[in-house]
């Protein structure tokens, strides 16, 4: 069997839900930043900017970050993990993506402009689609991809480690994970915020791992405590308690719920929809950031009323579907291009 049939028989529908929603907080949550950042007000944000008790961007990181776990774990568990095809899989999968949507931006926004005295030298942290990470020790050419790209990247590098202590030392791993989690940040003095810090982001992404290892189904006393601890978190004040621990807790409650939710559907159709949206993710995470800030700094100062606010948000969410639509086919054709060359 190939590893695209492999991929094809290992997919699960649920995780393409989980992984087109977890776009939404995200895209929403940085539309909300920008319009605070240019003076405009409005009566009440599109999404609560804090639902659960945590920064609204940051459930949707947490749930793609548990997503991203469980689809690696579903095409590669079980087998012989051949480390060159895997690392070679993964980063065309998402350097060539980003390098068309970084050239794209770099030319329409002038960007030439951007980055007075930054050594060119560090042009490597961008063609390893690591600036976003790197800005926050040292500046970049950062313009497009945020923390998150590079942080996954790391992850993506920990998963042949991860995956070897869940198959044969799983409860020593799991030790070893929630330990370097709750004691890694009181001894961390690195510039990089303990919360996007990629060693402290491993226990959700483990976490889908071992999901999808331990059987893949969410049981209905599994159901109720996400959706006890959603309630919780909700309802009670823990912002004594550091984002690097309640962020979590929010992504997997939320998993757990949808998941079991997504269990009760039989739709195909409605699948095959989430299916689609699931696999245009990464294109939304590379274009959505620089295309709010275009649209919103137009209406700098502005107050809006709810309907014009749900109206720019709107146009916003078109231009984000279509922009990265648009990049997904580009993308696909330079990639297959280069394929039948070689």
């Amino acid at each position: 069997m190939t590893q695209k049939n492999t991929e094809k028989k290992s997919r699960l529908g649920y995780l393409d839900v989980l992984r087109a929603l977890a776009m939404l907080p995200v895209v929403a949550a940085h539309y909300i930043d920008a319009l605070g950042s240019v003076g405009v007000t409005c009566p009440f944000n599109i999404l609560p900017i804090k639902p659960f008790g945590v920064y609204l961007g940051n459930v949707g990181v947490s749930v793609f970050f548990i997503v991203s776990g469980a689809s690696l774990m579903c095409v590669y568990g079980g087998r012989a993990l051949q480390t060159g095809q895997y690392f070679k899989k993964r980063f065309l999968g998402i350097l060539p993506m980003f390098w068309i949507a970084y050239i794209v931006a770099f030319v329409f926004f002038r960007a030439w402009n951007n980055f007075p005295g930054t050594e060119p030298w560090k042009a490597i942290f961008t063609l390893l689609g690591m600036d976003g990470y790197v800005m926050w020790i040292t500046p970049t050419f950062y313009l497009l991809g945020e923390w998150f790209l590079g942080c996954i990247i790391l992850l993506y590098l920990l998963f042949p480690l991860l995956k070897a202590g869940l198959e044969k030392k799983p409860y020593l791993t799991w030790g070893a994970v929630l330990l370097l989690w709750i004691v890694g940040p009181f001894v961390y003095e690195w510039r990089i915020p303990d919360e996007i810090f990629f060693l402290f982001r491993i226990p959700e992404f483990f976490f889908g791992m071992w999901f999808v290892s331990s059987g893949k189904k969410v049981k209905l006393p599994a159901f109720i405590v996400g959706a006890a601890g959603l309630i919780l978190l909700s309802v009670l004040n823990l912002d004594f308690i550091p984002t690097v621990y309640r962020n979590p807790f929010v992504g997997i409650c939320l998993f757990l719920v949808i998941v079991w939710l997504c269990q009760n559907i039989k739709s195909k159709l409605f699948y095959k929809i989430f299916e689609v949206a699931g696999k245009h993710g990464y294109a939304v995470l590379l274009t959505h950031h620089l295309l709010v800030i275009y649209l919103v700094g137009r209406f700098a100062g502005q107050t809006f009323s709810a309907g014009k606010n749900f109206l720019v948000f709107g146009v916003y969410l078109a231009g984000v579907i279509v922009a990265s639509a648009v990049l997904y086919q580009v993308n696909s054709l330079v990639v297959n291009i280069v394929a039948k060359k070689k």
